[in-house]
């Protein structure tokens, strides 16, 4: 495999978390690791030959890795990084001071029941071989560890929506087109956070390509918005093309349940502009997810997915026209947002432009 200068790939890893701060991270530092092995030797940070691995950089902060531990630099670097012990799962440096942190404490983890999580094996944090992890990514890989085929979600800053995203997986086990909820990470016996499959994002060398993407797309987006809606009574509320990845067979997988909900008339906790368009005018969570579908398979399969168009109506048209109807549910819950949208175009003064999005739909 050829190699890619670590500095110019680390710094294209950057710019997609920065645009899509979601799990298509996954695939990134998986590449990033396969194309840059070993560690990297920060020589501009410190004054003797040691190597740190540096895995993301938000500003002045810049967290490096080194020894199954992190190391997070709070601005310039005023000491020798060799000479600090790692003590902790986290050691910061700000300047000439040094502190040191468990990485998990009782305070960001989730009492849980041994009857909680059934039939899913549990992991103890702190006998696992880890990977390579920084606060800066959500995401710890398994390979070169006991679980090679595994990456585990732990997020220590936001463990509520990572024990959010495992319940409702949980639930899902059921459905080929849902990543699968493989083991529960704990620290005494209290949740952490979770593992699952290793997928990857589609436009990495294991996805579809264009047009197979095209060809699958209908089919897999109809039916898990079915089988969600009718079978398991959940609302994903954030489908869109950064949640599909694709695994090693090549299949289409949707992820990221932190925000989902069970009641349909509930408001979830989206930021996304395209979500919150349709909240605005369909105010049901049912509607939101086949609106958000639309609106993703209008983006994909009429190549126009750098481009938001001036009518919102636009996609549904496309839908239409192009027959792309598979699913009998799918497409009555359709006629109702379609039918919500052409009301509000009668009101006075209405608009229907779809908001602009920085990143993907």
């Amino acid at each position: 495999m050829s190699t890619i200068q670590p500095a110019r790939l680390l710094s294209i890893l950057i710019y997609i978390y920065s645009s899509f701060p979601s799990l298509l991270l996954l695939a990134s530092l998986y590449l990033y690791q396969r194309h840059c092995p070993g560690r990297v030797c920060q020589k501009d940070m410190t004054t003797s030959a040691e190597c740190f691995l540096e895995v993301g950089a938000c500003g002045d902060i810049r967290y490096l890795f080194k020894d199954g531990k992190q190391i997070i630099v709070n601005g310039t670097l005023s000491i020798d990084l060799s000479s600090i012990p790692l003590l902790e799962d986290t050691t910061r440096v700000e300047g000439e001071r040094v502190t040191h942190e468990k990485r998990y404490t009782k305070s960001n983890t989730i009492l849980i029941k041994d009857s909680d999580f059934p039939n899913v094996p549990r992991i103890d944090y702190h006998t696992m071989r880890h990977g390579t992890w920084s606060d800066c990514l959500p995401i710890e890989f398994g390979h070169g560890t006991d679980h090679p085929e595994t990456v585990f979600k732990l997020a220590a800053w936001k463990t509520k929506l990572v024990h959010r995203d495992a319940t409702f997986l949980s639930r899902l086990v059921n459905s080929d087109n849902i990543v699968r909820l493989v083991s529960i990470v704990t620290v005494e016996g209290r949740f952490a956070g979770y593992g699952m499959d290793l997928l990857y994002e589609l436009r990495s060398p294991l996805g579809p390509t264009t047009e197979r993407l095209k060809e699958m797309l209908p089919d897999f987006i109809q039916d898990t918005v079915e089988y969600l809606h009718q079978t398991a009574h959940i609302y994903h509320c954030d489908i869109r093309m950064s949640n599909i990845m694709v695994n090693g067979q090549g299949r289409l997988k949707l992820i990221d349940f932190d925000i989902a909900e069970i009641d349909v008339s509930a408001s979830p906790r989206t930021y996304f502009p395209t979500a919150q368009f349709f909240l605005g005018i369909c105010h049901r969570l049912d509607h939101l997810d086949v609106g958000m579908s639309v609106f993703l398979m209008f983006m994909v399969l009429s190549d126009t997915r750098e481009e938001i168009p001036a009518n919102a109506l636009d996609p549904f048209n496309f839908y239409i026209d192009n027959n792309l109807q598979r699913s009998a549910y799918f497409q009555h819950v359709q006629d109702a947002v379609q039918g919500k949208l052409r009301a509000h175009l009668e009101r006075p003064d209405a608009e229907l432009s779809m908001p602009y999005n920085h990143g993907e739909c």
